[in-house]
């Protein structure tokens, strides 16, 4: 909405120290920051929303779930959080949550987000100055609904339903071993020890929890940092369902200078079947797994 206080980017994404009003025009040189947030439900189908006919940008055509610009003050997910209750009053699972794009606009940076979450949108309360109504939609009708200028064609829109659509077809299939320790994985989805973990896990022995130091889509060092103190002599890395987070040589160096004696880089299935695999041949084996693209 107008009025909105928005922080100031350099065309490197770094914040000035500065901000913007929302409603006036944004300066030449700087930027701002916008989030898209789609959300999947298990079926394949999006959560979309039919903006307001006084909207002043695409009055009265689909959208996504939730957009907006991010206040000053907040990091992408924040702003995805926050815009989400405003206009939905939904509380988003960020554990099952991807910022599978990022591009640069003339004055802005935009951040695609895909959410996998199962909702009943009869339970929704929606904002009335923004949303006239939702309702869940597939890749293939919201296709047709933009080809009849009906939903808002964005630049990213068929590689976005391309991504929804493989995740769809491989959900249920990438992983499953009953013996364990992971019994399954799926799209943002572990199972470890007969208990449902997020999209990102750190596993060791018996023990789990969420890789929280993974961020972004390139291995640094302070992701790896906590594998050290496990006294496992072997780490797998599962680089997620298509391989897409990025592991440079120089980490591999890294970690192997740091006492452990192999890596082994993997896209995530098979990081999981070859976890199990030395878990039970009693190695000192430790993992952390991406687990969306």
């Amino acid at each position: 909405m107008d009025g909105e206080i928005l922080d100031v980017y350099d065309e490197y994404r770094v914040r000035t120290g500065r901000t913007h009003v929302r409603g006036r025009k944004v300066r030449e040189g700087d930027f701002i920051m916008v989030v898209h947030v789609w959300i999947m439900n298990v079926s394949g189908d999006f959560l979309i929303q039919k903006r307001q006919p006084w909207k002043e940008l695409f009055p009265g055509m689909w959208d996504c779930a939730v957009a907006g610009a991010a206040h000053a003050g907040d990091s992408s997910e924040d702003a995805a959080v926050r815009e989400a209750k405003e206009e939905l009053d939904l509380d988003l699972d960020m554990s099952k949550a991807e910022l599978v794009m990022t591009d640069r606009f003339s004055f802005g940076f935009d951040d695609i987000w895909l959410v996998r979450q199962d909702l009943d949108i009869d339970g929704l309360t929606l904002q009335a100055e923004e949303v006239e109504t939702v309702k869940w939609a597939g890749p293939g009708e919201i296709r047709a609904m933009a080809e009849k200028g009906e939903f808002i064609k964005y630049y990213y829109l068929e590689k976005l339903l391309g991504i929804a659509e493989k995740i769809s077809e491989e959900a249920e299939i990438m992983f499953d071993d009953k013996r364990g320790p992971i019994e399954h994985y799926s799209w943002a989805r572990f199972v470890v020890f007969g208990k449902e973990q997020g999209k990102d896990i750190f596993l060791y022995k018996d023990k789990v929890r969420a890789w929280k130091e993974r961020q972004g889509h390139e291995l640094d060092k302070g992701m790896v940092k906590p594998v050290f103190d496990t006294g496992a002599e072997i780490l797998i890395i599962g680089n997620g369902a298509d391989g897409v987070l990025e592991v440079p040589q120089k980490i591999v160096d890294y970690i192997l200078d740091h006492g452990i004696k192999k890596v082994l880089v993997l896209k995530t299935p098979e990081a999981c079947a070859e976890y199990n695999r030395l878990y039970h041949e009693g190695e000192k084996v430790v993992l952390l797994a991406h687990g969306t693209c």
